[in-house]
This record gives C-alpha cells, structure tokens and sequence, in this order.
C-alpha cells in the first residue's frame, strides 16, 4: 500500500517545481497576494472581483487575463501555500538533522502551515462545493501526503527513522499532536508555544522511558 501511495509522486514534484520556476509577473503577483490577504480574513466568498482588482492595483481586463475566475485565483492562493510548505518539507528531509531534529522540525512546520491557511478560507471551501474547490483542495492534499510519504520512507530506509516505524500511523499521530498544538492549557502547561512544540517532538522522538535521549 506504501508503494502504491508513492507511484506518482516524482511526477507531482516535477510538476510543483517546474511551477515554482515559472516567472509570474508583477500584476499576477499583485493579485496572488491580494487574494491571499482578503480570502484569508473574510473568506472566499465575502470577496468579490472588484475588490479584488482595487485592492491589486489592477484592472478587471488585467484579472482575467491571469485568472478565469476568483475560484481560479483561491485555486492558485491555496497551491501556492501547499507548494511552499512541500518545499520547506523536502529541504528539512534531505537535510542531515538527526532523526529527533526532523520530528520537532516536522512539529513546527505543520504548526506554521497550520496558522497560514485559515479556517474561513477552508470553511468556504468545503462548504459551498459548486466551484470545484473541495475536490481541488483534496486532490492537492493526496499529493502532498504522496510527497510526505516518500521523503519519509526514503529517511526510514536510511536509517534515520526506526526501520519497524509505521510511517502511516506516525504522520496521522504528528496530525493529531498538532490540535494539541493550539490547545491553551498545554501552551501554559508547557510555558509557551515554542516549549510545547519541543515537549511534543520530544514525546514523539523519544516517549517517556527513561533510558531515551531528549534534546535539552
């Protein structure tokens, strides 16, 4: 099942990155962060075209040029998020950190991606579906756990992680941990986001016995 979920992931990366090389101009730019500041506060649907091209500094005819539409424009804001956090990813799991270091570096990551993407953007996704956006948001995601998997597999094969590791079960649990993450009394608990990220990466890394090997 491992191997199936990473057939078509070099292809993915190809694609991400022969994307990431493209030169977007400096109007494309305008209304990619634009739309990245408005959906990210108001969501997509409270944001219009207009408000879109005012706020840009760019013309409806400009708009349309680079977008069909503010569902392709959201389409292009979310990917582009997606993309850059596969990239940091990918850079973390090629570097030569120790297995502990890429856990808690894995922890600060999704808590970064996590802040990045908000809840009203995806609230609007998923929730009015006439756009194709959820579809969209899933496919992507399917990729981007496809690319997780195999820098993980790839780290596990040399030995960087524990070779009976269930990278699976791992990653869905470092999902879970993040919820945590957020969660006001473990921040307090732990004496800061920061702290409660080194405790939780701790914890996956190393557990509770005492014969383990936490940083300090």
């Amino acid at each position: 099942m491992l191997k199936n979920l990473t057939n078509n992931t070099k292809y993915v990366y190809l694609q991400h990155k022969s994307n990431k090389m493209i030169k977007k101009s400096k109007s494309e730019q305008a209304l990619l962060q634009t739309g990245r500041e408005l959906f990210w506060k108001y969501g997509f649907r409270r944001v219009s075209v207009d408000e879109l091209c005012s706020r840009a500094g760019v013309s409806k005819m400009t708009f349309y040029r680079y977008f069909a539409d503010k569902a392709d424009l959201a389409r292009a804001v979310f990917k582009e998020e997606v993309v850059k956090a596969m990239d940091e990813f990918r850079a973390l799991m090629t570097s030569d950190l120790s297995g502990a270091e890429k856990v808690k570096g894995m922890l600060q990551l999704k808590a970064k991606s996590a802040r990045n993407i908000s809840k009203e953007f995806l609230t609007d996704f998923y929730q009015h579906n006439d756009t194709g956006l959820r579809e969209f948001i899933e496919k992507l995601s399917l990729e981007s756990w496809n690319q997780t998997v195999e820098l993980m597999l790839e780290n596990q094969q040399k030995g960087v992680f524990r070779p009976d590791l269930n990278l699976h079960f791992f990653l869905i649990l470092s999902q879970k941990f993040m919820d945590l993450a957020f969660d006001e009394q473990m921040i307090a608990a732990a004496g800061g986001p920061e702290q409660l990220i080194l405790e939780l990466s701790n914890l996956l890394a190393f557990g509770i016995a005492g014969n383990s090997s936490p940083e300090p």
